[in-house]
């Protein structure tokens, strides 16, 4: 049996003909539901911006920037934490790259925690204005 390098892909063939599989229509529906939402967004914006003659709607509502601040921190801190795990999954360290696995979750759990403070603290709600209901 022949040994190849990780990464090694001159096995393959050089083309592929056929039905694409699920991964690649998972992939392209979530590029298409993004797009769509970012397309709306947009939208709704410059339909929003049309209907009021200052914008941002005043008074404009400052949010509280410790939660953001602790979420993007969290953010960064998983970056890192996942360069580490794959580091260790490279190497075939099962056990160090499922305890990292299992703080990755639990890190997971906070941010989600902390989006929920944040929402809170954008100290304006969906129904209060057009900024809001863009929000």
């Amino acid at each position: 049996m022949q040994v190849r390098a990780i990464g090694d892909v001159s096995s393959l063939p050089e083309s592929s003909f056929g039905h694409p599989t699920p991964q690649w229509w998972g992939l392209v529906g979530m590029i298409a539901i993004e797009g769509t939402l970012f397309a709306l967004c947009v939208a709704s914006y410059f339909y929003l911006r049309l209907q009021v003659e200052a914008w941002p709607p005043h008074p404009f509502p400052f949010p509280d920037l410790p939660f953001g601040i602790a979420g993007t921190i969290l953010i960064l801190a998983g970056v890192v934490l996942m360069r580490i795990i794959e580091k260790h999954a490279l190497a075939m360290n099962e056990h160090a790259a499922m305890v990292g696995l299992l703080a990755f979750i639990i890190l997971c759990a906070v941010l989600l925690a902390v989006r929920v403070f944040e929402f809170e603290a954008f100290n304006v709600k969906w129904d209060s204005n057009a900024y809001g209901s863009i929000v």
